[in-house]
């Protein structure tokens, strides 16, 4: 992974003004692991923006990395979120990526099963229908984990 995103910050695709601001973000503390997996390889953060903060998805499953960000800039292929999430899994061992992800607490995060029924709005989910995010980390992060004892 560290080799891809090398690859994509040293390309010619990035300005210097985004990455410069990314730089910026990432070095004053402006991103938050959310999710980091080995396996599906892929990381979600939460990233600090002018508005209120933005979540960055990254996979490098296939040849190239991809980030997709909920931030309105589209001027670009890659916005300074995007680099701020890329420095932070870059500068960061793949141990520390998966005990950050263990150690979280996002309460307001809620993975729900492939299997959900569907459901009219004024019907509620049924707690057996809904995973909560920590389980749902616990399930795949303490297993990475355990490899590095």
């Amino acid at each position: 992974m560290k080799d891809k995103i090398d690859s994509l910050l040293d390309s010619s695709k990035i300005s210097q003004i985004i990455f410069d601001r990314g730089f910026h973000l990432y070095n004053t503390s402006g991103v938050e692991l959310v999710d980091y997996n080995s396996i599906t390889k892929t990381a979600s953060l939460w990233v600090r923006g002018t508005a209120g903060r933005y979540l960055n998805n990254v996979n490098w499953k296939n040849k190239n990395i991809v980030t997709k960000c909920t931030c309105p800039y589209n001027h670009s292929s890659h916005c300074k979120h995007n680099i701020a999430s890329l420095l932070f899994l870059k500068n960061h061992s793949e141990k520390e990526l998966l005990q950050i992800t263990l150690d979280n607490k996002f309460p307001e995060a809620v993975v729900s099963k492939p299997n959900v029924k569907t459901r009219t709005s004024n019907e509620p989910y049924e707690l057996g229908d809904l995973k909560i995010w920590g389980e749902v980390r616990k399930e795949h992060v303490t297993e990475e984990l355990y490899t590095y004892v």
